[in-house]
Formats: structure tokens, C-alpha cells, sequence
């Protein structure tokens, strides 16, 4: 069937249909569309916002936190300095400070005042005076040093008083006296002596600047730092001075540290990586032969390889701060999962400068940016119910131009269709005498617009071709 085929009033009604129905569905498209895009511009944009913010706050807490504990550095190191000053001050040539008594490192030596089991220490100790020990046998030099450095005790009370984190204070001395506090009836093997060991030798390699030592574990106070410095006067060595900080504070600070719901915080070693504190580590029950767990044995994927790469460690052993994005794979239900995470660093140094550790925190990204899934949310939703708004809006508005188009088509429609009855009248009227026998114009159908005129026009030659019947019957 051809258009042409189809009724005035059908073309009528079909073109103002269409016509409604394809601007409509375009204006809908158009706004869907244009809603759509604003969402996820805004979804996105309030990813990457609420992400920046939470570097932002991530940052501020590593920091925050890592000046906190680098305070508690600053403080041993303070206490390694008035021990190096109280021993320069006994080992000068002039020194008049007087003798104290000393007590001899021995399991049988029962003389130590206030001597009692420590089941922190698990052995004997005294909290007020320090003991001695010195290898092989006790020659001249080795006893004016046991004499020199017996007033140390009142500078090592007075330092253990003030932070019992500092499980031992000692100097060893190059002619291999070892002076140590609390004092402790250790009994150690007549065959060690201290300036032989590593850490005395590397201590004395420095030239007198403070060194840390990797953490490790003492077989009584479970996971310690040591600091150490040599001792000169008047450019000659004197010994080694050392602190053993157990690291018990500083690990509580760092696993207390919590960020959003599952966020956490943990310290390392920046030099070699090693840990400090982990909340995935239980350091309590560390052997003490057993490893110094690192980064990556911890911060690792289902098959146990790193979950942070090469580039991300270089940054964390070298960058003053920074933030580090990684993915921790997992295995659920047999599926690999991918979790990506934000860390965020920020270094600890001495008060020298030296780098020393990282304080780092760490947060899940879909965790950090969770707030953005309720806007998205929001957003779908009202896509949902603006799509079901724009449905009803075309289906009145179609129903509408349905009306409207019907009533217009048949004001349209009607006169023409009169005007054909009364043509079709005169047809049949071909074969009587009165050819306008019966026909009637209906003035109703008259209007100023084109129908009106045709109409008119119409209504016209009626007349006319009346009249010239009527003259020619009265011939």
C-alpha cells in the first residue's frame, strides 16, 4: 500500500504522530544522554577528588605519626649522649670524680642491693646499680677502668628511671671492661670480649658518629633496636657506648594506628627493608634464631611474591615520603581477586639526618573511595526514575498529539468529505432533469481558511451552473 492509498486523515494523524514521536524520543535520548555523561563525569570526578583527599589524609597521618616515634629516636639518642659525655668526663686525664663501689658480672656474685629475679629479664638484676664484666683476667689498666666508670651508675639510674624501654645500657671499653645496667648476673663466657665484636668494630669505624643496628631478637626482650657510639677523648678511644631499645612502645603506636575500617599501619627498616612492627607479625612469639621478617613477607599475593614491585621498593628505600599504589592478589572461591591498595610514607631519621626507618600506611582504594559507590548509586537511581518519568511524559504526550491530531484531521477532513457527498449527489443526478435535485450546501462547513475558500469556490459554481439550468429550461 502506497501512502497516497491511506485517507487524508490517516496521513494527518500518521505525519502528527510520527512527527511527536520522533522529536520526543530524540529529546529523551538527548537528556538520558546528557544525564548519563554528567554522572559518570561526576562519579569520576569524585573518585579522583575523594582518592586526592585520601593521599592527603593518608599523608598526613604517616607523618604525623612517623615525627611521634622519630621523638622516641631523638630521646635514645639523647640518652646515648649524656652517657658519652658522663665517660668522657671520667676518662680525662683530670677527672676527679670519685670511686663508687662496683659489682662483678657473676651468677654467683649475691651482693648486688636490691637483687631479685625480673621475669621481664627472666634472670637476677639490680635497677640500681650496674655490673661489670671483663675477659680473662683482670689486669691493672682493666681495674682503674672498673674504678672510672663506676660513677656511670648514677647517670644510667637515672636514664633507665625515665623510659625502662632502655632494657640495657653499657659501655664496653677497648681494654674489654664491660659495664652494664640494670645490673645482671649474666655470667658470660670469659672468652668474649667486646671490642672484638661487630658492633663494637663498627661502632668504632664511625669515628664517633651514632649508628642503629638492624632490629633483632634478645632472648629476653624479645624484638630490640641498638644504638651505639664510640667515645673519645682527646682523640684517643676510650670504648663504646650502647643502648638496647626494646621496641615494645613504639610497635603498640604503629599497630594502633588505624585508617577507615580495614586501613593499618606498619614500620621497616629503609636501608634493607626489614620490619619493625606488622599487624600481620606477632614479634612476641619471634624465635630468637629466626629471621627479621621483611616487607615483602607480609605485603605479598596468594603465591607468595610481592605484592609491591621493584620501582615501589627503590621509591620506599630512597624518597623522603611519597604514595605507592599496588594490587594484593588473593584467592577467593578458587578466583584470583585483585585488591588495590594506597600507601602512603614518610621517613624517620636520626638527629643527624640519617634515614632510619619508614613509617607507612596502608588503605584498601575501594574501601578509601566506598562513599562515591553511594553517589553512583544515587545517580542510577534517578536515571532510573527520570527514564520512567520521560516514559509517562511521551505516552500522555503521544496519547495527546493522538487526540489533538484526530480532532485537527477531521476539521480538516469533514468539509471535504461533505463537499465530495454533495458532488457524488450531483453524479447521480446526471440523468435527471435537475441535475442539483436534492443538493444542499451546508453553510457549517464554511471557515476563513483554505477549506472555507474552497468551499466558497465550490458553493459558487453551484450556483452558477444553477442558474444557467434554470435559464436554459425557460428557453
Amino acid at each position: 500500500m502506497k501512502l497516497r492509498d491511506i485517507s487524508i486523515q490517516a496521513q494527518l494523524l500518521i505525519s502528527f504522530f510520527g512527527i511527536a514521536l520522533v522529536s520526543m524520543l530524540l529529546i529523551s535520548g538527548l537528556t538520558l544522554n546528557n544525564i548519563s555523561s554528567i554522572g559518570e563525569n561526576t562519579v569520576d570526578l569524585s573518585t579522583q577528588e575523594l582518592k586526592d583527599q585520601i593521599i592527603t589524609n593518608i599523608g598526613k597521618n604517616s607523618e604525623e605519626n612517623a615525627r611521634i616515634i622519630e621523638q622516641k629516636f631523638s630521646n635514645a639518642e639523647g640518652a646515648v649522649q649524656r652517657i658519652v659525655k658522663a665517660t668522657e668526663e671520667l676518662f680525662k686525664t683530670d677527672s676527679a670524680i670519685g670511686e663508687r663501689p662496683s659489682y662483678p658480672d657473676s651468677e654467683f656474685n649475691t651482693t648486688l642491693p636490691d637483687n631479685e629475679l625480673d621475669p621481664t629479664y627472666g634472670e637476677v638484676i639490680s635497677k640500681t646499680t650496674s655490673t661489670y664484666y671483663y675477659p680473662g683476667t683482670l689486669t691493672p689498666q682493666m681495674n682503674e677502668t672498673v674504678k672510672r666508670s663506676s660513677s656511670l651508675d648514677l647517670v644510667f639510674r637515672s636514664i633507665y628511671e625515665e623510659n625502662p624501654n632502655y632494657v640495657w645500657l653499657y659501655v664496653a671499653f677497648k681494654d674489654g671492661v664491660f659495664r652494664n645496667f640494670p645490673g645482671a648476673a649474666v655470667d658470660l663466657n670469659k672468652e668474649y670480649n667486646p671490642p672484638q665484636e661487630d658492633w663494637y668494630v663498627e661502632a668504632v669505624d664511625l669515628r664517633g658518629d651514632l649508628t642503629y643496628s638492624p632490629p633483632y631478637m634478645d632472648i629476653t626482650q624479645g624484638l630490640v633496636i641498638s644504638l651505639t657510639q664510640a667515645v673519645y677523648v682527646d682523640g684517643d678511644l676510650v670504648g663504646v657506648v650502647g643502648l638496647d631499645f626494646k621496641t615494645t612502645t613504639i610497635r603498640d603506636k604503629v599497630l594502633d594506628v588505624n585508617f577507615l575500617d580495614s586501613g593499618y599501619a606498619f614500620l621497616m627498616q629503609k636501608d634493607d627493608y626489614s620490619l619493625v612492627a606488622h599487624p600481620d607479625w606477632d614479634s612476641e612469639n619471634q624465635g630468637v634464631d629466626d629471621d627479621i621478617p621483611k616487607i615483602w613477607d607480609f605485603e605479598k599475593n596468594f603465591d607468595d611474591t610481592s605484592a609491591i614491585d621493584d620501582t615501589a621498593l627503590v621509591k620506599l628505600s630512597t624518597d623522603a615520603s611519597g604514595t605507592i599504589e599496588y594490587e594484593k592478589r588473593s584467592l577467593v572461591d578458587g578466583q584470583a581477586v585483585s585488591t588495590e591498595y594506597i600507601l602512603s610514607f614518610s621517613t624517620i631519621r636520626s638527629r643527624t639526618g640519617d634515614e632510619l626507618y619508614d613509617f607507612i600506611v596502608t588503605v584498601p582504594l575501594e574501601e578509601a573511595i566506598s562513599v562515591v559507590k553511594d553517589i553512583e548509586s544515587n545517580i542510577n537511581a534517578k536515571k532510573d526514575d527520570l527514564r520512567g518519568s520521560i516514559i509517562t511524559v511521551v505516552v500522555l504526550v503521544l496519547a495527546a498529539v493522538l487526540v489533538v491530531g484526530t480532532l485537527l484531521s477531521r476539521s480538516i477532513t469533514k468539509p471535504i468529505a461533505k463537499l465530495t457527498a454533495i458532488a457524488r449527489q450531483i453524479t447521480r443526478n446526471a440523468t435527471k432533469e435537475d441535475i442539483f435535485d436534492g443538493v444542499v450546501l451546508d453553510p457549517s462547513i464554511e471557515s476563513d481558511d483554505e477549506i472555507g475558500e474552497l468551499t466558497r469556490s465550490f458553493s459558487d459554481m453551484v450556483s452558477t451552473l444553477r442558474e444557467e439550468s434554470k435559464k436554459k429550461k425557460a428557453k
